[in-house]
Protein backbone atom coordinates (compact mmCIF):
# COMPACT_ATOMS: atom_id res chain seq x y z
CA UNK A 1 0.00 0.00 0.00
CA UNK A 2 1.90 3.38 -0.88
CA UNK A 3 0.23 6.14 0.38
CA UNK A 4 0.79 9.94 -0.90
CA UNK A 5 -1.27 12.91 -2.33
CA UNK A 6 -3.57 13.03 -4.90
CA UNK A 7 -2.20 10.39 -7.62
CA UNK A 8 -4.42 12.11 -10.25
CA UNK A 9 -2.50 15.61 -9.93
CA UNK A 10 0.51 13.82 -11.19
CA UNK A 11 1.03 14.34 -14.85
CA UNK A 12 -0.66 11.91 -17.41
CA UNK A 13 2.30 10.12 -18.67
CA UNK A 14 4.24 9.59 -15.10
CA UNK A 15 0.35 8.00 -14.41
CA UNK A 16 1.02 5.89 -17.56
CA UNK A 17 4.75 5.15 -17.01
CA UNK A 18 3.46 3.59 -13.97
CA UNK A 19 1.13 1.72 -14.63
CA UNK A 20 3.57 0.08 -17.26
CA UNK A 21 5.60 -0.94 -14.79
CA UNK A 22 2.84 -2.22 -12.32
CA UNK A 23 1.56 -4.14 -15.15
CA UNK A 24 4.68 -5.85 -16.24
CA UNK A 25 5.65 -6.72 -12.70
CA UNK A 26 2.26 -7.98 -11.76
CA UNK A 27 0.42 -8.74 -14.97
CA UNK A 28 -2.20 -10.67 -13.53
CA UNK A 29 -3.24 -8.16 -11.11
CA UNK A 30 -5.20 -4.45 -11.13
CA UNK A 31 -3.58 -1.50 -10.30
CA UNK A 32 -5.87 0.40 -7.86
CA UNK A 33 -6.27 4.28 -6.63
CA UNK A 34 -8.21 4.51 -4.02
CA UNK A 35 -8.85 8.52 -3.24
CA UNK A 36 -10.69 10.97 -0.73
CA UNK A 37 -13.70 12.41 -2.57
CA UNK A 38 -13.81 15.92 -3.19
CA UNK A 39 -17.11 15.94 -1.04
CA UNK A 40 -14.91 14.50 2.26
CA UNK A 41 -14.62 16.38 5.44
CA UNK A 42 -11.23 13.81 6.56
CA UNK A 43 -7.98 15.04 7.12
CA UNK A 44 -4.91 13.54 5.85
CA UNK A 45 -4.02 11.24 3.54
CA UNK A 46 -5.51 11.73 -0.29
CA UNK A 47 -4.79 8.66 -1.42
CA UNK A 48 -4.18 4.94 -1.12
CA UNK A 49 -2.34 2.54 -3.89
CA UNK A 50 -2.42 -1.15 -4.03
CA UNK A 51 -1.89 -3.64 -6.54
CA UNK A 52 -5.15 -6.48 -6.46
CA UNK A 53 -6.51 -9.93 -7.65
CA UNK A 54 -9.00 -9.23 -9.95
CA UNK A 55 -10.82 -11.65 -7.74
CA UNK A 56 -10.77 -9.53 -3.95
CA UNK A 57 -13.81 -7.69 -2.79
CA UNK A 58 -14.09 -4.29 -2.06
CA UNK A 59 -14.56 -5.10 1.73
CA UNK A 60 -10.40 -5.87 2.10
CA UNK A 61 -9.19 -2.55 0.93
CA UNK A 62 -12.53 -0.92 3.00
CA UNK A 63 -10.66 -2.27 6.00
CA UNK A 64 -7.01 -1.18 5.36
CA UNK A 65 -8.35 2.20 4.50
CA UNK A 66 -10.66 2.59 7.63
CA UNK A 67 -7.65 1.34 10.13
CA UNK A 68 -5.22 4.36 8.77
CA UNK A 69 -7.64 6.89 9.13
CA UNK A 70 -9.07 8.57 12.23
CA UNK A 71 -12.49 7.72 11.80
CA UNK A 72 -14.92 8.14 14.77
CA UNK A 73 -16.64 4.97 15.65
CA UNK A 74 -20.16 6.62 14.42
CA UNK A 75 -18.30 6.96 10.80
CA UNK A 76 -18.35 4.71 7.99
CA UNK A 77 -16.90 4.96 4.89
CA UNK A 78 -18.83 4.32 1.27
CA UNK A 79 -16.65 4.10 -1.83
CA UNK A 80 -17.95 5.41 -5.25
CA UNK A 81 -16.66 4.00 -8.76
CA UNK A 82 -15.50 7.11 -11.58
CA UNK A 83 -19.42 7.67 -12.21
CA UNK A 84 -20.86 8.47 -8.77
CA UNK A 85 -22.45 4.58 -8.40
CA UNK A 86 -22.41 3.93 -4.65
CA UNK A 87 -19.92 0.65 -4.88
CA UNK A 88 -21.17 -2.52 -2.27
CA UNK A 89 -18.34 -3.59 0.33
CA UNK A 90 -19.04 -7.42 -1.73
CA UNK A 91 -18.28 -6.29 -5.03
CA UNK A 92 -15.02 -7.78 -6.92
CA UNK A 93 -12.12 -5.50 -8.09
CA UNK A 94 -12.55 -6.75 -11.54
CA UNK A 95 -16.44 -5.68 -11.65
CA UNK A 96 -15.30 -2.19 -10.16
CA UNK A 97 -12.75 -2.00 -12.88
CA UNK A 98 -15.18 -2.22 -15.84
CA UNK A 99 -16.79 1.31 -14.61
CA UNK A 100 -13.43 2.94 -12.81
CA UNK A 101 -10.80 3.11 -15.44
CA UNK A 102 -8.91 6.33 -15.97
CA UNK A 103 -7.05 7.67 -18.95
CA UNK A 104 -3.59 6.20 -17.59
CA UNK A 105 -5.33 2.61 -16.93
CA UNK A 106 -5.61 2.59 -13.23
CA UNK A 107 -8.73 1.53 -11.43
CA UNK A 108 -10.15 4.94 -9.48
CA UNK A 109 -12.23 4.62 -7.17
CA UNK A 110 -13.36 7.62 -4.76
CA UNK A 111 -14.12 7.02 -0.78
CA UNK A 112 -15.87 9.72 1.74
CA UNK A 113 -17.60 9.49 5.18
CA UNK A 114 -20.90 9.29 6.94
CA UNK A 115 -22.08 9.65 10.24
CA UNK A 116 -24.25 6.95 11.04
CA UNK A 117 -26.32 6.03 14.24
CA UNK A 118 -26.65 2.94 16.15
CA UNK A 119 -29.77 1.79 18.08
CA UNK A 120 -30.23 3.51 21.66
Amino acid sequence: MSREGRFENKPLEERRQRFEELAAKHPKKLPLVFQRSSKSNLAGVESFRFVSNRSTKLSHFAQQIRNSLSLSENAQLFFTNRSGTILKPESLIEDIAKGSVGEDRFVYVDFQEVQSFGFC
